[in-house]
């Protein structure tokens, strides 16, 4: 699928330098960068879907859970 981006000018010299060191294209560079993006951003959502499975149905957030103290080690 062909999408048209405008890209500011220092960072289109910059993606061109990049992908010449790399020995690949410019276009493989932004697919990357869009490709690594979109998995980035779905995996925090589905972290915050997991986090709203914690709450309770109101919205507010679960109680925590009951922790024992530990016991203090004595000091010789």
């Amino acid at each position: 699928m062909a999408v048209s981006v405008k890209l500011d000018v220092d960072i289109d010299r910059r993606l061109r330098v990049l992908a010449r060191e790399k020995s690949c294209s410019h276009h493989y560079m932004m697919c990357e960068a869009i490709r690594r993006f979109v998995e980035e951003e779905e995996a925090r959502l589905s972290e915050g879907k997991h986090e709203a499975v914690a709450r309770n149905g109101d919205g507010s957030p679960a109680p925590e859970r009951a922790v024992r103290p530990q016991p203090q080690r004595q000091t010789a």
